[in-house]
């Protein structure tokens, strides 16, 4: 192109969204929630033209507007948002959205008067960075970001009339470089469509480590106009979808994170199961052996107390997985009718939201689907495990009732001997005093006793087998 690009009124938006109260978290917990929450909005009392900081009574004033069941609070209520310090053009816009805080903070660069007159001059590709530097700095830093996930939005006009293609798509690449640390185009690219006369570019970094997705994830909308299309016309078009936006972003990161927090019971699930096949293993051996020692019903009283434990372990991991596979189920449907009304706004019958489309498809095939097949397989460790555990008493049993009986036969042998042992002496010593010795007496009744306990546990070893 042999006229440089510059970009009118280019303003840039960031979707960020935390989790308000996470499945039994305790209320300490969902204090600390909120409180990271508002730090983003009132880190610096210099970066809201209110002058406003964070401390526990204004928190506490913050917290009043929330309602537990509701799916769309305004938490700043009339006021709706809180605006940047002048001379800066930009605001913040917090939400509640059911069990996840929302907040969009956006930035046009400063007012041409600075304090009220837009600035609609060209200005630089380049101008974009200083645009997300700023963003940042309102929010406390570049390491502060969404918990659940974020998205970076950014729309202009463009200041001439650019219709090839490959033209447009040199002017997003040009915008992306800006914005992404360690750009790649090519790996980054998810798609592109159009919808309200705009040409829509959607980048998406993956995730390589899920246990990471905060920092990981990167997310990105460039939104160019075309020239012909008024500036304030624009202007007016961005804010009547705004809110369709924030929750079309925000299905599709609680989509993300949903998958990422299946990962961690899934974990332990694996490992759980192979603690299942490794104690039948070990079990196996015992239930071979003909007769218990002390040792082996020692043993299997550690592992079922040990099944024990991991079966509630492993029933709760369960629970979890099935749960993040209903939130995931959930999510996708949302965000497949927020598609639908978003695409139902543009009356053009030449828009392409296709790339939007394949998100959602995406992510039913590949994040449901494999969250489903898991708990599918990993289920069938709970009735394992249960039949591991009735297999583990019922053998502790068998095992313990062979050994008191065998304690009961020498019981009984030892008591039959002792007795006639007595019986023998009393004899004996009954007979004259010239015809007995102690000492005689002593070892004979005793000898009779031994001798009376070798035939009783014999005989109650050949009828009772």
């Amino acid at each position: 192109m042999n006229e440089a690009i510059k970009l009118i009124y280019p303003t840039l938006d960031l979707f960020l969204y935390d989790l308000r109260e996470g499945l039994g978290q305790a209320e300490e917990e969902i204090k600390q929630n909120r409180r990271e929450f508002w730090q983003k909005v009132y880190n610096n009392p210099q970066h809201n033209i209110s002058g406003k900081t964070l401390d526990q009574t204004f928190l506490e004033e913050l917290a009043k507007p929330e309602k537990a069941e509701a799916s769309f609070v305004q938490l700043l209520e009339k006021e709706q948002v809180e605006i940047f310090e002048l001379p800066l053009d930009g605001y913040y816009y917090p939400l509640q959205l059911g069990d996840t805080y929302a907040l969009q903070v956006d930035c046009s660069g400063a007012y041409a008067d600075g304090k009220e007159i837009l600035n609609n001059t060209p200005q630089n590709i380049d101008i974009l960075t200083q645009r997300k530097q700023t963003i940042l700095q309102h929010l406390g830093g570049e390491n502060v970001r969404g918990k659940i996930g974020q998205t970076w939005l950014m729309w202009t006009q463009l200041n001439q009339e650019i219709k090839e293609p490959e033209k447009l798509e040199f002017v997003a690449q040009k915008c992306y470089n800006q914005m992404f640390n360690q750009p790649d185009w090519n790996r980054d690219f998810w798609g592109k469509g159009n919808y309200l006369g705009a040409a829509v570019f959607e980048l998406w970094r993956f995730p390589t480590n899920w246990e990471n997705l905060k920092e990981e994830s990167e997310h990105l909308q460039i939104w160019l106009f075309p020239h012909h299309i008024s500036i304030d016309t624009i202007r007016q078009t961005m804010a009547d979808i705004y809110f369709d936006l924030i929750r079309l972003f925000h299905y599709r990161h609680k989509i993300i994170w949903s998958y990422a927090q299946s990962h961690k019971p899934k974990t332990a699930l694996k490992n759980d199961y192979l603690f299942v096949k490794n104690s039948i293993s070990v079990i196996v051996p015992v239930n071979q052996q003909i007769q218990p020692t002390q040792s082996d019903l020692k043993q299997l009283e550690t592992t079922l107390n040990n099944t024990f434990n991991t079966l509630a372990r492993y029933a709760i991991d369960l629970d979890k997985l099935n749960a993040q596979s209903r939130t995931l189920n959930i999510n996708i449907e949302n965000y497949q009718e927020r598609l639908k009304r978003l695409t139902e706004k543009d009356k053009n019958p030449q828009k392409d939201l296709s790339f939007l489309v394949e998100f959602g498809d995406f992510a039913k095939e590949r994040y449901l689907r494999q969250v489903e097949a898991d708990y599918t397989s990993l289920n069938t460790g709970l009735t394992l495990l249960e039949n591991l555990i009735r297999t583990l008493e019922g053998t502790s049993n068998i095992r313990q009732t062979a050994s008191d009986r065998t304690l009961n036969k020498t019981v009984a042998a030892a008591g039959i001997g002792l007795a006639t042992s007595q019986v023998t002496s009393a004899v004996v010593l009954a007979q004259p005093p010239l015809a007995k010795h102690p000492v005689g007496v002593f070892f004979g009744s005793l000898s009779v006793g031994a001798i009376a306990t070798l035939l009783t546990l014999l005989f109650l070893r050949r009828f009772h087998r």
